[in-house]
């Protein structure tokens, strides 16, 4: 699903996904809207749902119907704003992704550390690595698998880049990680991490 405000290319971003998971062999259904979430029992058809888009607003039927689906063991993989800035109004929603944009004023390179190197998603990948997009400031869940030092206005927190977390039968995976499609290609790690996760999930 690709929806939400252009500047953060949901549908190029889209695109990409539909790329990345055709390649491992994955059938895609791509919906420019939001209106399957409408129906609950076309939602359970799946195995993995990968919403995308910024803020934008989600009805009551939508946001309940997903919560469900994850809740009855569909997965659900999220990345950078297409999660972390969507449907802000939706604290249900934000408590299943297990967390929440709140700003990046930094943006540049800096050090993602693993902290579950063990973690099937951190297989193959450096316990540290260096990427160059957005840093995310959030309000996380404490399950986290990946993390960088945030240095801001003269404080310095641990802030969380990247977790599995559960929800019922379902799993969550999201990472703040990747402005552009195109970092996926300059950063190995990160695509990694990515292609880590969508494997963990579905299997």
């Amino acid at each position: 699903m690709s929806v939400g405000w252009s500047g953060h290319k949901p549908y190029e971003f889209a695109d990409f996904f539909e790329g990345h998971f055709h390649k491992r062999g994955m059938e895609v259904v791509h919906s420019r809207t939001l209106d399957f979430f409408g129906d609950l029992n076309y939602l359970k058809r799946f195995d993995l749902i990968m919403p995308n888009g910024t803020m934008g607003e989600i009805t009551e039927e939508q946001e309940n119907n997903l919560i469900e689906v994850v809740r009855l063991g569909v997965n659900l993989v999220r990345v950078h704003v297409g999660a972390g800035d969507a449907f802000r109004s939706s604290l249900n929603y934000q408590w299943m992704i297990g967390g929440q944009f709140l700003g990046h004023p930094y943006v540049g390179e800096y050090e993602v550390r693993l902290t579950q190197k063990d973690h099937a998603t951190c297989s193959g990948i450096p316990t540290k690595f260096i990427v160059n997009t957005e840093q995310y400031y959030m309000l996380v869940d404490p399950s986290i698998e990946a993390e960088t030092a945030y240095i801001y206005e003269n404080q310095e927190v641990e802030m969380p880049v990247a977790w599995v977390k559960r929800w019922g039968k379902g799993r969550v995976f999201y990472s703040s990680l990747g402005h552009d499609p195109i970092e996926y290609k300059k950063f190995p790690e990160m695509r990694l991490l990515l292609t880590n996760a969508i494997k963990f999930l579905v299997e």
